[in-house]
């Protein structure tokens, strides 16, 4: 039910949304100042600035015009002061101050020792690499882990309000891109990395939703797909429903489920072509259309399996990497598996003097990042424990907390978080995922001494 509050509430965070859209330093920086203040005088207040603006704000932006490619290059993610970004430096700032508040934070061991530690062992890097900066950049994946923990511990914020805030400001930003693609003109847009994370919100308040609400989410979650094409998205989204069909849907409603879902496609395919620009529409269909790594047009693919090949062999070759990797700050050479330059050159895919060099610091997916910088064995064991965690909390927890059921994609979350905005979802994720573990075992713990003290009494009497 919708009352006056949550209307109110969502017409802010629209407005909110466009105006951190509007492509202003100015805006940027006076988020940024905001969000600091809240963090100082009102913590609870200042981490529900900081998780909209996190999910809000767009990241990585291209825009292509009929008159050209315009970059926005104005947001949190994006602008910086000192050489560090707003959001790097809002990171720095909420790690800082949580240390300060001292929070009396646990880890589930499971948690720490499959997840932390294997983000933790490249942290040896500082003492190898000559490039502190991208050293810097690349720790941001233990950095914003440990910062989110020990803030959302220090706030002492409800994880109902947390997941509150996550769906709606998806929801709100999922229909803001849909706003400004229908009326832009724009003939190819990228807002960012979120678009990653949007499935997840099926996930979210299952059991409260209508089944209209759902309906809506998905053809949310469609349109949003055909506006952002992405193989990587798009298979997070199959991963998703599928999950919502099992848990969701009995027998009973299944086939009125699935025939209303095919309605609506039927109905959105050929509405997109009015409404959607031609390009738009040939980008994703040429995304579709291009899964074979080798295909000549397909350079992005083609582009990670040669750092794959390269990574692997080089880390083989001198044995230590297996093990401990080249730690944050350490770069791949590509004389196992040659890079062909123009290819690299065209694409964008590295800075220039990256590939002029022949030394990469900065692979293009998560799990050639930490093959990189963590190691074979460290990654090999991050991932194992990511799905081990999820297959318990699937088994075991799911039962005692349904209500974050959502947490269960955090291993395919992991697998696309390669900037910073996915980054700080999946680590808020993996904290109600160890909350809910805690909670788990505290109760599992207190049932059982409660039964052994009823079994001793029984004895005495």
């Amino acid at each position: 039910m919708i009352n006056k509050n949550s209307i109110l509430y969502i017409s802010l965070l629209f407005l909110y949304g466009f105006l951190l859209h509007s492509n202003y330093y100015v805006v940027s920086f006076f988020v940024f100042l905001v969000i600091i203040t809240l963090i100082i005088v009102k913590p609870k207040y200042g981490f529900i600035l900081f998780l909209i603006t996190v999910v809000v704000s767009p990241d990585l932006v291209v825009i292509k015009t009929y008159t050209g490619e315009e970059i926005i290059n104005h947001s949190i993610f994006l602008d910086s002061f000192g050489g560090l970004t707003f959001i790097t430096m809002t990171s720095i700032f909420i790690l800082f101050i949580s240390f300060i508040r001292n929070p009396n934070i646990e880890i589930n061991k499971f948690v720490f020792f499959l997840i932390f530690v294997p983000l933790m062992i490249p942290l040896y890097g500082f003492l190898t690499t000559s490039n502190l900066g991208e050293y810097v950049s690349s720790s941001s994946y233990i950095i914003v882990l440990i910062a989110m923990f020990l803030f959302i511990k220090s706030v002492d914020i409800k994880q109902e309000t947390i997941i509150d805030v996550l769906y709606k400001s998806i929801i709100v930003t999922m229909l803001i891109n849909i706003i400004i693609t229908f009326y832009s003109g724009f003939t190819l847009i990228f807002w960012g990395s979120m678009a990653y994370a949007f499935p997840i919100i099926l996930l979210m308040k299952y059991k409260t939703r209508s089944f209209l609400m759902d309906i809506f989410l998905i053809s949310l979650l469609l349109t949003n797909l055909m506006i952002f094409p992405s193989r990587g998205r798009i298979i997070v989204f199959l991963i998703v429903l599928s999950i919502y069909f099992i848990i969701k849907l009995s027998k009973k409603n299944l086939i009125k489920v699935v025939i209303s879902l095919l309605v609506i496609i039927l109905i959105l395919i050929p509405t997109y072509k009015f409404i959607i620009p031609a390009e738009i529409l040939s980008y994703a269909e040429w995304k579709l259309s291009t899964f074979d790594a080798s295909d000549e047009e397909n350079q992005s693919a083609s582009i990670r399996l040669i750092e794959f090949k390269n990574i692997i062999l080089g880390s083989i070759d001198k044995i230590y990497p297996i093990f401990i990797g080249e730690g944050y700050g350490g770069y791949f050479v590509d004389k196992y598996a040659p890079f062909y330059i123009p290819d690299l050159l065209d694409a964008n895919a590295f800075k220039n003097e990256w590939i002029y060099d022949r030394t990469f610091y900065r692979p293009h997916t998560v799990l050639n990042i930490l093959l990189l910088k963590a190691g074979i064995i460290p990654t090999v064991i991050f991932f194992s424990g990511l799905f081990y965690l999820t297959i318990y909390y699937m088994k075991k927890v799911s039962r005692f907390d349904s209500a974050n059921l959502f947490i269960i994609v955090l291993p395919f979350l992991a697998v696309v978080m390669y900037t910073q905005k996915l980054q700080i979802i999946f680590a808020i994720c993996l904290y109600i995922l160890n909350e809910s573990l805690i909670n788990y075992h505290r109760v599992k713990d207190n049932n059982e001494y409660q039964k052994k003290s009823v079994g001793n009494i029984d004895k005495l009497g």
